[in-house]
């Protein structure tokens, strides 16, 4: 007889390598439907209106992201990884200080919607959780800043 093999360890929220590809889109919309009710409603948002704004089961919500902290986190992280691949277009395809003044302005323009977020997650303690995120950033937000200084 063959001894059992031990149960998978369950993959962390923001893990999305070997998802079907359902999965990741339910993912998807799951993100970008909490973005929108998270800035719309504020604190007071629940998980089951994320859901329906989704359309999907409250169920496939909590099994992405098995709490509001963590769905909190991946909104962040998809934003600033949003934000980084924009400003790497723009360090690459476009003259430096329009690329800048490009970047700054539509974050600006941005800050508003997200600000909710941004203070969820201060409010949990989330922040150490986008670390690699904020760097990453950083980085391209530096390249930015570098260019238009050229």
């Amino acid at each position: 007889m063959s001894t059992p093999k031990p149960p998978k360890p369950p993959k962390p929220p923001g893990d999305v390598r070997g998802l079907r590809a359902d999965a990741r889109r339910n993912r998807a919309r799951i993100l970008a439907a909490a973005e929108e009710v998270f800035a719309e409603r504020g604190p007071s948002a629940s998980t089951e209106e994320v859901a329906a704004r989704a359309g999907v089961a409250v169920g496939t919500v909590f099994k992405h992201f098995p709490a509001k902290r963590d769905l909190l986190t991946a909104i962040m992280k998809d934003l600033l990884s949003r934000l980084s691949a924009e400003a790497g277009e723009l360090a690459e395809h476009a003259d430096p200080a329009t690329a800048l003044f490009s970047f700054v302005s539509g974050t600006v323009e941005q800050a508003a919607g997200k600000r909710t977020v941004v203070a969820l997650l201060a409010e949990s303690g989330t922040a150490v959780g986008v670390a690699d995120s904020v760097r990453l950033l950083a980085e391209e937000v530096g390249r930015l800043l570098s260019g238009a200084q050229e």
